[in-house]
Order: structure tokens, then C-alpha cells, then sequence
């Protein structure tokens, strides 16, 4: 007793020093916390998440449409101990919540169409995995009786499922009254309220830079998401439309960048010009995936909440056909992108060669992008599909995979040789491009070649979009107003099967640029002198081509 006595006064000297001390990471006393945070946030309604434009509906807490099944947590959160899985029905209504986490490699207790019924008869709370055990836990505690886990609530193994519950991803995530982020947790097993609090860590590297948050499919969750609960090692953060905040109200840290905050925006915004959801992609494409296969359906979610907001045109695999000019300028910047192979008869197919879906790695837009003008003009596409139409979710390759028709200039060309070099300084975040040499090419990116030179028996470029810049500067006397022209093409192949059907194996740019001087004082509107360089296309042939 002498000896513990003594310990605890050394203890409390550290801390009087301010030596970090630590305490278990959820106190049940901050659910009360928790949960006036929660009420106080579901009043400033969606009109106060971000800069959104206020919603048509106000939102009524209690009263939303329920995800297809859920994790019955019991009517009395003290007694009850087992857990249910319940099957809703349309026309009901209520509040839940839904768990954000890292599924790990090790076996767990998971819903497949052999588990169902044993499930929806009831789990003994002792055999779910340490962070399920956790997140009923916190849930109870906050006042919720519904629960929301992907493993437990889409049946595993069936495809036909997945597919339909991988399209209501944004409203299950949109519609939870919170949801639990277990930074803390490296997987199921684990848990995230055993852990010692250990101070002096910032927000940004605990929650922004977690490797939760680096997770492809958590992407599309936190951005989704209005409400959220992160348990770090560092303790619990609550973030909202308000930013973060503890359970005691206080901002914790300093100020700093949190470009999820830019995400959020990014996707309410895109409805506009769409480039938003572009910027979303590059920062998607940084993250990682247990499935390459999962790349677009990871982000099915946050495509099925903008496209309930476009006016006009449709989502074709991670392009929108109101502007495709700007959709097909991605590049992959990966050292080492992957093909990901079409299989016909797989529940979750690749992307067609004009989509950024088709390759693994970091992808890339043009930073003037929404200045971007057409050079195209879409003819039509096909899904792929059996009755070719536009479905959510993400339709199944049932004949041929999906193609895009564009009428645009193009220059055909034979036997190119295109060379690897080191990137110019403005280029897309690549260490090396490629070039063709004779063509007046600025510079080409290959899809998947990186280190060697390739030659091409057949090349042709299609262009699909300019950009027109205007600077003005001093020379002697005179201002100078010079204005340059980059002029994005694809690099297409033809395919094997048939010669008039393209692939795309690249993209590539030309610059152009022009002049005119006046004496300062005075306006001049003479015509632009000096060409620096002949447009590529000027003399091209407009046509059709179809990709895919």
C-alpha cells in the first residue's frame, strides 16, 4: 500500500510538470457530452454543413428512411446484451448508427448467406470482434438502439447484394444520425476504447493522417457523413459542419488545413461545373484498397449523391457526359500504374480504357481545369448493359464492355516512335513523360509505359479540350500581351477486333501561343503577331471515333 501510495504522488508530480498523463479513452461520462454536442448539431440542419445551399426538406431527426438491415441493439441498452440483425421495410422510419472502420485480414464474424438467419434470430454479444463489441457499446450509451455495420449488414459473398447495397452507401451515411471512426483500432479485432490516452498529438495527425483515414472506401464515408465521432489514441473528436471540437466543447489544437473540409465542399459544389468532383478524385486516387477492383465502386456513394444534383447529363465509370472534355484529361502519375483486366462475367467489372477506373495509382487533372474548353462533342454511349441504360448500382459488362462515340478533330499517324524524358516543371506531378519528336507536341503520357521508349504501327490524336491563357507584360516600351493555347488530345489505338474501335493508351498536349505590342497609353487592337508554334489540329480532319 506504502508503495502504491507513493506512486501515485510521483505520478501526480509528473503531471503537475506537465508530463504527459494518460486516461482510459472513453469515459462513459462524456456520452452525456456526446450526446448534448449531437443535439445541438442536428439543429443547425443541412443549410449550416460547409457552404452548402440550404436544403429543400429540412431535416427531421427520428424520421429517416432506415438502411436494409440493421443491428437491433435492444429497447433497453442496460439489460439487453444480444444484438439482432432486423430487416426494414420501405416505409420505415427512424434514427442509427453507422461504424467507419479497418476490416483487417483476420477472420471475423461476418453476414453471408450461410449466417443469415442464424443472425436475424440473434448474436450473442461476446462472439462479435472487440471493435463491434465497442461500437454497440458507445451506441447504447449515446441513446441509440440501431446499428449500422457494412460486414454484418451486406451479405458477403453474394454479389447481387453487394451491388444493391454498394448503391445506397450515400444515404445510409448520409442519413445516420453519426458515425464511429476507429482510428484507434488496426482492425476488427482490436477495438478502439481499450486504449490509453496519450496526449500532445494534433487532430491533423490523429484523424486527417490516420491510417483509417487513408482507406479508400472510408473516403467516400467520412465525406458522406454529417456527423462523426473519431476515436484516436489522442481521445475523442467530434467533427461536424462546425469543424472539430471534445466532448467538452473546447477546439482542440491550433488551427490547421484539414482538406476533408475541401472534400465536403468539393462535393456540394459540384453540381455546378463538376470539376469538383474531379479534385475529390485526385485525392480518392491517393488513397488505398484492399480490392484495385473497388475503385470505383469505392466511390459509388459520392457519385450517387452529386448525380441527384445534376440537371442535366448522366455518370458514365467516374466521368459525367456533361463534360467529358474535362473527365478525359485524367492522367495516372503512379510510378507504377497496373492495368486492371476486363472479366465479363465478374459482379464487379473494371473501367473501360477512356475511364480513370481503368488503372491503378494517383491520378491527375489539369490545374486550370475548370477554364478547360471543348474541342469535342458527345455523340452517344452504351453502358454495356443488356438494355443499355444509365443504372445504379454500377451496371454489369452483360455483352460488350461500355463505349463512348465523340465527334472532334483527329490526326491519324504511322509508326511512331514515342520517347520517354524527364517531365517540364509545369507537368501533371510526373518525374518523366514521353515525346514525339517532328509533331509539334509539348508532351504525351502514356497510360501504363513508363520507363522505355514505344513504338506505335498506328496513333491517332483526338482532341477533346483547349485551354486559352492571357498575360501581360512590360518590354521596353511597349506592353506585350501574349496568349497561349494548350490544346489536350488523347492518344488513341485501335483494337484488335476492330480497326474504327479505339482504345485510349494516353494524353497528350500541343502549345500554341501569340503576341501584339502597343505603346503604352495607347489601345491597340491589332491582330495577334508572332506564332510561336502551329497548332497541331489546325488542319485536321473532324470525324467520329468510339472508345472503349
Amino acid at each position: 500500500m506504502e508503495n502504491s501510495s507513493k506512486q501515485i504522488k510521483w505520478t501526480e508530480l509528473l503531471s503537475k510538470f506537465g508530463w504527459p498523463k494518460s486516461k482510459p479513452l472513453w469515459d462513459p461520462k462524456e456520452a452525456q457530452k456526446t450526446r448534448k454536442w449531437l443535439k445541438d448539431s442536428y439543429a443547425k440542419g443541412d443549410a449550416a454543413m460547409y457552404h452548402q445551399r440550404p436544403n429543400r426538406i429540412e431535416e427531421q431527426i427520428c424520421s429517416v428512411p432506415l438502411p436494409t438491415r440493421l443491428l437491433d441493439l435492444g429497447s433497453h441498452p442496460k439489460t439487453s446484451r444480444n444484438v439482432q440483425l432486423v430487416i426494414t421495410s420501405p416505409e420505415d422510419r427512424g434514427n442509427y448508427v453507422t461504424l467507419s472502420h479497418r476490416w483487417g485480414t483476420t477472420q471475423r464474424l461476418e453476414l453471408t448467406p450461410t449466417t443469415l438467419r442464424a443472425c436475424t434470430e440473434g448474436i450473442d454479444f461476446g462472439s462479435l470482434p472487440r471493435t463491434y463489441q465497442d461500437a454497440v457499446t458507445v451506441s447504447r450509451l449515446l441513446g441509440f438502439r440501431y446499428l449500422w455495420i457494412d460486414a454484418l449488414c451486406i451479405i458477403q459473398g453474394d454479389g447481387q447484394d453487394w451491388l444493391e447495397e454498394a448503391a445506397k452507401m450515400a444515404a445510409v451515411y448520409r442519413n445516420s444520425s453519426c458515425t464511429i471512426s476507429t482510428h484507434a483500432a488496426k482492425d476488427d479485432n482490436e477495438g478502439f476504447l481499450h486504449f490509453k490516452r496519450s496526449q500532445g498529438q494534433s487532430v491533423s495527425l490523429l484523424v486527417t493522417s490516420s491510417d483509417l483515414s487513408q482507406r479508400g472506401w472510408v473516403f467516400q464515408e467520412r465525406i458522406l457523413s454529417k456527423r462523426l465521432l473519431h476515436f484516436t489514441s489522442g481521445g475523442l473528436f467530434l467533427e461536424d459542419a462546425s469543424g472539430f471540437v471534445n466532448p467538452d466543447g473546447d477546439t482542440p489544437g491550433t488551427e490547421f488545413y484539414d482538406p476533408w473540409k475541401d472534400n465536403k465542399q468539393n462535393l456540394e459544389d459540384s453540381h455546378h461545373d463538376l470539376c469538383g468532383w474531379y479534385r475529390l478524385i485526385e485525392r480518392f486516387t491517393t488513397c488505398r484498397l484492399t480490392y484495385e477492383t473497388d475503385r470505383l465502386p469505392a466511390v459509388m456513394g459520392l457519385s450517387k449523391h452529386l448525380w441527384q444534383q445534376v440537371d442535366d447529363g448522366y455518370y458514365a465509370w467516374g466521368l459525367w457526359t456533361r463534360s467529358i472534355h474535362r473527365g478525359l484529361l485524367w492522367n495516372n502519375v503512379d510510378r507504377n500504374p497496373k492495368k486492371l483486366v476486363h472479366e465479363p462475367d465478374s459482379a464487379n467489372p473494371t473501367a473501360p480504357s477512356w475511364s480513370w477506373g481503368s488503372w491503378t495509382g494517383k491520378v491527375k487533372f489539369p490545374d486550370h481545369l475548370s477554364t478547360c474548353e471543348p474541342e469535342c462533342a458527345l455523340v452517344g454511349f452504351e453502358t454495356g448493359t443488356t438494355d443499355n441504360t444509365v443504372a445504379w448500382p454500377l451496371p454489369v459488362f452483360k455483352q460488350n464492355p461500355p463505349n463512348i462515340e465523340l465527334i472532334l478533330k483527329r490526326v491519324n499517324l504511322r509508326d511512331i516512335k514515342v520517347s520517354r524524358k524527364y517531365a517540364p516543371a509545369y507537368f501533371m506531378g510526373m518525374e518523366f513523360c514521353h515525346s514525339i519528336t517532328d509533331k509539334g507536341i509539348d508532351w504525351v503520357s502514356l497510360d501504363g509505359e513508363r520507363d522505355k521508349d514505344v513504338v506505335f504501327a498506328q496513333l491517332t490524336f483526338a482532341l477533346v479540350a483547349h485551354h486559352h491563357n492571357v498575360e501581360t507584360f512590360s518590354r521596353d516600351d511597349d506592353v506585350i500581351e501574349r496568349h497561349t493555347w494548350t490544346h489536350y488530345f488523347l492518344l488513341l489505338s485501335p483494337t484488335e477486333e476492330n480497326e474504327f474501335i479505339y482504345r485510349r493508351v494516353g494524353l497528350g498536349a500541343s502549345k500554341s501561343d501569340a503576341e501584339r505590342a502597343w505603346n503604352r497609353g495607347i489601345v491597340d487592337n491589332s491582330p495577334l503577331i508572332n506564332p510561336r508554334a502551329r497548332n497541331l489540329f489546325n488542319e485536321a480532319d473532324l470525324g467520329t471515333v468510339v472508345l472503349y
